[in-house]
């Protein structure tokens, strides 16, 4: 859990740095609920009764799926990420060495 909300509450569980499961509130009627696989490109939301069952519910669905999501997060960074050999750097000599 991370990145508190104004009431001083964690409302993110990130995995090195990326955001998976998010918790938000409504504006209008006060209603909470979990945005789930936030981290991929088709996230779904699930109402919650209540901020605490909002976190508990959260934290047993990334137990649940735990493998997948470490999966996924370090699958987006390696194709965020450039090694030094694709960039062309691999096989220049080091400066000042």
């Amino acid at each position: 859990m991370s990145l508190p909300n104004p009431d001083c509450r964690p409302d993110v569980i990130r995995h090195r740095g990326q955001w998976v499961v998010r918790l938000h509130q409504r504006v209008d009627n006060g209603a909470w609920f979990a945005e789930l696989d936030v981290q991929g490109e088709r996230r779904r939301k699930r109402l919650c009764e209540s901020y605490d069952t909002g976190i508990i519910g959260a934290e047993l669905w990334v137990e649940r799926h735990q493998e997948r999501l470490r999966a996924e997060v370090l699958a987006k960074y390696a194709q965020a990420k450039f090694p030094i050999k694709q960039l062309g750097l691999a096989d220049a000599p080091l400066r000042g060495a």
